[in-house]
């Protein structure tokens, strides 16, 4: 991502996206993406909600959310024996992550040509009001 570094002890100034998926409210976005792709890895909702730091019952809610926005499951559920159940992403879901990863990557890199075409005077160490005079 590109930053305009400043010579003071600021941060960098640089641009930030959030990208959220919209019905009548927003029902997809970081959280649920990040939440999606954990399950994935793990293959356990529980373990998804564990690693990020989120609570269960939190986790259930934010993919029921978007399942009853985009009207089709997004997680199948395996029912555990001995060995426990599983969980897993559904095609949808899969389809869906890519999707919004790459809508989510070109946003990005298109805010980025545009930050610093339009951000280009602020790459001045003096700022963009500073004319040479002093």
């Amino acid at each position: 991502m590109m930053e305009i570094k400043s010579s003071t002890d600021r941060p960098s100034l640089r641009p930030e996206l959030r990208l959220r998926l919209i019905r009548e409210r927003a029902f997809f976005g970081r959280g649920p993406a990040h939440l999606l792709s954990l399950i994935e890895e793990t293959q356990s909702v529980r373990h998804a909600c564990m690693k990020m730091g989120m609570s269960y019952s939190k986790g259930w809610k934010l993919i029921k959310g978007a399942e009853d926005a985009l009207g089709y499951p997004l997680v199948e559920r395996q029912q555990g024996g001995r060995e426990g159940g599983s969980s897993s992403l559904t095609d949808e879901a899969r389809a869906l992550l890519k999707a919004y990863r790459h809508l989510e990557s070109a946003l990005t890199e298109q805010a980025e040509h545009l930050f610093a075409r339009y951000f280009a005077p602020f790459l001045n160490p003096a700022g963009p009001f500073d004319s040479g005079r002093a």
